[in-house]
């Protein structure tokens, strides 16, 4: 018996692998990115931020994450990257960031703050950004189902 053929690499790469899982799942990660950013906004903040700026920049990271599952819902795994989907998931994205500072205000600590609505959309908008990128950068895989 050929033992090569007992230890061939299966046929998807790991990759390929990772793309197929979140496709079938891009639902619940949708809905489990919603609850990260309302978990995290439901802990009372008690002190200050060490320096002025901060919170922008953990919003714009937090929401990066949360437009790329939104997106990966919106657009089917990132295949159908049509304006009306992209503007639909940023859309979606900035109303998800001002419910979160409404939110804010009912726990200690807290408030409602502008900026940090502008700092989730740019998140969301450097997502829609890397995603464009990596589709014009990167070959075109078949589709996955």
């Amino acid at each position: 018996m050929d033992s090569s053929a007992e230890t061939a690499a299966p046929d998807a790469s790991l990759p390929r692998r990772v793309l197929r899982w979140c496709v079938r799942w891009r639902l619940a990660l949708g809905l489990a990115a919603v609850l990260v950013v309302f978990v995290f906004s439901s802990i009372p903040n008690s002190r200050p931020p060490r320096f002025h700026g901060l919170d922008k920049i953990e919003h714009v990271l937090e929401y990066f994450a949360v437009g790329l599952a939104f997106l990966n819902f919106a657009t089917r795994g990132y295949v159908r990257l049509r304006p009306l989907r992209l503007g639909a998931a940023w859309l979606a994205l900035v109303a998800l960031s001002y419910l979160d500072e409404v939110y804010q205000r009912h726990v200690p600590g807290r408030s409602f703050d502008w900026w940090d609505v502008a700092a989730s959309a740019c998140g969301g908008l450097a997502a829609i950004g890397a995603v464009m990128l990596a589709q014009a950068l990167l070959p075109r895989p078949a589709r996955i189902t």
